[in-house]
């Protein structure tokens, strides 16, 4: 932002130096000023005049460069307004313009919804995402202010917003409940076919730009003369007929995970017969399948590539052989959006989240190129006490800034601690914490719903639950400072702090303090403290582990 700005001052600032220095010899005679100065005048003006005329091409190689998904988003969208304007009619064109807002923008939903003279309700003639819940009356307060508008309206409607204050209770909890973030006006005249563009909350915490509305707009504008031009009725099935063919799904070597089109039957690689994969070896017509990485709990986490951005990407998708159905997709959500809830550097990023079909849902996050914890135990037995501090750290903070936002993780394990090459000088790894999938807030917010993650079953790893999760308390961030200490216990001493004398529903025979932690006599008291039966005794935050 701060190198766009200096951009956009460029010729400005540079016509004012030289205004400065001709106000600083205003003593002078003019003829003298431009004796001495003019050439100084000259190159100071041809500088303002090429700063202003390739203001916008450097304005683009910059987002190019530092903001490549904004960039890219503002291109998807633009080309989709150029396609409009040349597209002979709505029906053909209306699914591919959802599935471009949706790459471009990345809601949980957008769909095109239109209401024919006489309904009452809009329907959804195409959409990206889940869109079987949408309600939006056709002649309901919401929209007779967007007729009045006329220009994408954000639907903000936490307690005491203004737009809640102008429409009924019923209707902002509709909207509240059916997720709406963006309503975009296309055609809203009453007596002819009226159409809007509904977009959900971004997958993100990023809000609609200013930019987003306006390319927005001019996509809505497009939209309104097509369908003026077109009158046959619009329905689900007519513009679903021109969809793309649903990609193809692949085949994946149970052996080495690498995932191929059809058409061979055993891996080339290592001669192990191929299995059919369950999903689309592309998801969302972006998201190509390259090699299963691993299994956890809830999902199978695949190598891909975003072909859209052409980078490299994880993606986990839900198993295929786990019950729950909408359930796990309900988990999945909640996973993607507390892990997009806040950024820091010691948390996997999220980029995205969607669904294939209605029971399987997936998530892109950034592809972490390092080890687990795990495996870095199973391999070396122990950290020394500088290593295991510096590993720790990371995670700690990661931890206190969950905890800070009212999150609490519940599965902390060295499973979901990845290991990453550190740049920074005297600092050997980066450690990230993975899988919020168990995660719970706290303090419920709208944007997360109030869907309990897993009803009064056990969640969590057993070895590293506090005896408090293991008898079915209530959520506290101490669960999570229990499997920190556990954690800790283990780096220092490659076993866990209750090896042969299990812990079950907090009571157990020994402990650490039995164990002991030779070379480490501060820390072992200070684990003994973080691992008491009584929580009181125990430390209060993350943030005391360092």
């Amino acid at each position: 932002a701060a190198a766009r700005g200096v951009l956009l001052s460029l010729a400005p600032v540079l016509a004012a130096v030289g205004l400065a220095d001709v106000l600083v010899r205003r003593a002078q005679s003019v003829e003298a000023v431009l004796e001495s100065r003019i050439w100084v005048y000259l190159i100071l003006g041809a500088a303002a005049l090429v700063a202003h005329r390739q203001r916008r091409r450097l304005l683009d190689a910059l987002d190019r460069r530092f903001f490549k998904e904004r960039y890219d988003a503002s291109r998807l969208l633009q080309q989709v307004a150029d396609d409009l304007r040349n597209a002979s009619g709505a029906g053909a064109i209306a699914r591919g313009v959802t599935s471009q807002i949706s790459r471009a923008l990345q809601p949980e939903y957008v769909a095109l919804l239109v209401a024919e003279p006489g309904e009452r309700r809009f329907r959804s003639v195409a959409a990206e995402g889940t869109v079987e819940f949408l309600q939006v009356a056709a002649d309901g307060a919401a929209i007779n202010l967007l007729r009045v508008l006329r220009k994408p309206m954000e639907v903000a409607l936490a307690e005491g917003d203004w737009l809640a204050g102008q429409l009924p209770a019923d209707e902002v909890d509709k909207l509240r409940r059916s997720g709406v973030e963006m309503l975009v006006p296309v055609a809203l005249d009453p007596g002819r076919r009226r159409a809007i563009l509904v977009l959900g909350v971004k997958r993100s915490e990023e809000p609609y730009s200013a930019e987003d509305c306006d390319l927005l707009a001019a996509i809505a504008a497009s939209l309104a003369s097509l369908l003026d031009r077109d009158e046959s009725p619009l329905t689900t099935a007519a513009v679903t007929s021109g969809m793309p063919a649903q990609e193809p799904t692949g085949l994946e070597c149970p052996a080495c995970g690498y995932c191929r089109p059809g058409g061979e039957t055993k891996c080339p690689d290592d001669g192990v017969e191929l299995r059919p994969m369950r999903d689309p070896l592309v998801l969302a017509g972006r998201y190509r399948l390259q090699r299963r990485l691993g299994q956890g709990g809830m999902g199978t986490v695949y190598r891909a590539r975003d072909e859209s951005l052409g980078r490299p990407v994880a993606v986990k998708v839900l198993r295929d052989d786990r019950p729950g159905g909408r359930t796990l997709v309900t988990r999945f959500r909640q996973e993607a959006h507390i892990a997009a809830a806040f950024a820091h550097p010691n948390v996997v990023t999220v980029h995205d989240f969607g669904t294939v079909g209605e029971d399987r849902g997936y998530i892109v996050m950034e592809l972490l190129e390092g080890a687990s914890l795990r495996s870095e135990l199973g391999g070396r037995g122990a950290f020394d006490a500088a290593s295991t501090l510096g590993i720790l750290r990371g995670v700690v903070r990661a931890v206190a800034a969950a905890h800070d936002r009212q999150i609490v993780h519940r599965d902390l394990k060295p499973e979901n601690i990845c290991l990453v090459a550190s740049s920074q000088p005297g600092q050997a790894w980066l450690p990230k914490v993975l899988d919020f999938g168990i995660a719970k807030m706290l303090a419920p917010d709208e944007a997360f719903g109030s869907v309990e993650t897993q009803g009064n079953v056990l969640v969590g790893t057993l070895p590293y639950m506090s005896p408090e999760q293991l008898r079915g308390e209530d959520v506290s961030p101490g669960w999570d400072l229990w499997a920190l200490a556990v954690i800790a216990f283990e780096m220092l001493s490659g076993q866990h702090p209750f090896a042969g004398s299990p812990l079950v529903c907090g009571s157990q025979a020994g402990g650490p303090v039995a164990l002991g932690l030779p070379g480490a006599p501060s820390a072992a008291a200070f684990l003994a403290r973080a691992l008491a039966l009584d929580p009181a005794l125990r430390p209060a935050t993350a943030l005391e582990f360092v």
